[in-house]
C-alpha cells in the first residue's frame, strides 16, 4: 500500500531530523554515484550536528515531507538570476522510497 506524503512548513524542531536524512542521503542513495572519498567530502560526520542547519533552515525555510507524521524528505529553494526559470532546487533529500514521489509533488506545486 502506498503511503501519502504531506508537505509542511518547516519547524525548530525538525533540526535533527533534517540533518540525518541529509547525511544518510548522500551516504546511502549517492554513494552509488560518488567516491566514498567524495560522499564524505560532500557530507561529513559533521554534518550531523545541528548548530549550522538550524542558522540555514532559518533562511532556507525548507519545505518538509511527511508519511504518517514522520519526517521522510525535505527540499530549499534557492532563489536565482535565471529570468523565466525563477528559483530552483537547491537541496532535495530523503529517504531513498519517498524521493521521486516527493519530487514530482514539488514540480507540481510550482
Amino acid at each position: 500500500m502506498e503511503q501519502e506524503i504531506f508537505l509542511r512548513e518547516y519547524q525548530p524542531e525538525d533540526v535533527q531530523a533534517l540533518a540525518s536524512i541529509y547525511y544518510h542521503t548522500i551516504h546511502k542513495i549517492n554513494s552509488e554515484h560518488y567516491t566514498q572519498e567524495q560522499v564524505n567530502a560532500w557530507a561529513p560526520l559533521k554534518s550531523l550536528e545541528t548548530t549550522g542547519w538550524r542558522e540555514k533552515f532559518l533562511k532556507t525555510h525548507p519545505i518538509i515531507a511527511t508519511t504518517r507524521e514522520k519526517i521522510v524528505g525535505f527540499v530549499e529553494y534557492r532563489s536565482t538570476t535565471l529570468g523565466k526559470y525563477g528559483n530552483r532546487v537547491a537541496n532535495l533529500s530523503s529517504h531513498n522510497l519517498v524521493f521521486g514521489k516527493m519530487f514530482r509533488t514539488l514540480n507540481w506545486l510550482q
